[in-house]
């Protein structure tokens, strides 16, 4: 009998286990899929700062360029190219190519 009551106790001991094994399994699960849509956002989020730091800073060296003002134009192309260097070719290019038809050299 107290075997048997003994055996009882073991075997709901181990279900009790199991379930929490499964639980923290699962929660483990969660947690790394919460973390890479987290990371993801993130990302998403960074990648459109760099782009409207780049538009914004290209704008700003269109305007400086408009009324004559050459180095502080070239100053927000720098900031434009480094904000372009986190992103694609296209910003990359769309940079290169507001420098050329702004007529504004880099600085040597």
């Amino acid at each position: 009998m107290e075997q048997a009551l003994e055996f009882a106790r073991n075997e709901a001991l181990k279900g009790y286990v199991d379930s929490m094994r499964r639980f923290l399994d699962d929660a483990v699960e969660k947690a790394e899929r919460l973390r890479i849509d987290i990371s993801t956002r993130t990302k998403a989020i960074e990648q459109l700062g760099y782009e409207k730091a780049t538009e914004l800073a290209l704008e700003q060296a269109s305007d400086f360029a408009g009324q004559g003002n050459g180095r502080i134009a070239d100053l927000y192309l720098q900031i434009a190219e480094q904000h372009a260097s986190h992103l694609n070719d296209r910003f990359r290019d769309k940079v290169r190519d507001a420098r050329a038809k702004l007529k504004i050299t880099p600085p040597e």
